[in-house]
């Protein structure tokens, strides 16, 4: 059950469970990829409604072509290996 503060909506990782039918460690894990947006108090995840829509949507909050991942660079050869 969503929480309210003043105007705000915030939904715990359990809410967003069991609405998406997912599994609470895919939530925690697409929090902390930055695929969800939202904040981390204490040792709870809060998410407001606007970032479940924006997720839902594959807007900012949540970027579902995957553009969130780290970008790979390129290694450089070290002194050490030239020699």
């Amino acid at each position: 059950m969503p929480k309210e503060l003043g105007n705000i909506r915030i939904y715990s990782v359990q809410d967003i469970s069991k609405a998406l039918d997912v599994n609470e460690r895919s939530i925690r894990k697409w929090l902390r990829a930055g695929l969800i947006k939202g904040r981390k108090i204490g040792t709870h995840w809060y998410v407001t409604e606007e970032n479940i829509g924006l997720f839902l949507s594959g807007g900012k909050g949540g970027d579902d072509t995957g553009n969130n991942k780290k970008k790979k660079t390129k290694r450089t050869k070290t002194k050490k290996e030239d020699s």
